[in-house]
């Protein structure tokens, strides 16, 4: 009789321990499953990006970035590159922004993950 009372008293709180433990954990699983998705959709991304190889693009963009690179090294070219940056420095953030994603999307860096 005494034990029915105490597990009548008991089998609640255990219950209720036992739903909070189960709810926790699948949260972690969810959050464990969302970042394994995420990872895979990210290889399948590099995977599609691999296969496809360097495109004209990438070229492009490295003789462009190499052109002020290679005549800074040139004196009479020095305050024609200074001149162009000072030009693409007071261009709209926006554009400055869509260059930079643009040259980033390019070589394939990630500039925000997760």
């Amino acid at each position: 009789m005494i034990w029915n009372f105490l597990s009548s008293l008991v089998s609640p709180i255990s219950n209720a321990v036992t739903k909070v433990s189960t709810n926790k954990t699948e949260i972690k699983k969810r959050n464990i499953d969302r970042i394994i998705n995420a990872d895979d959709k990210l290889a399948e991304w590099e995977m599609i990006q691999a296969e496809k190889g360097s495109g004209w693009r990438d070229e492009w963009f490295t003789i462009l970035l190499s052109i002020p690179l290679v005549g800074a090294f040139i004196p009479p070219f020095v305050p024609v590159i200074l001149d162009g940056f000072e030009a693409l420095n007071q261009m709209p953030v926006y554009y400055q922004y869509w260059v930079a994603v643009a040259i980033l999307s390019s070589f394939g860096i990630r500039a925000i993950k997760k």
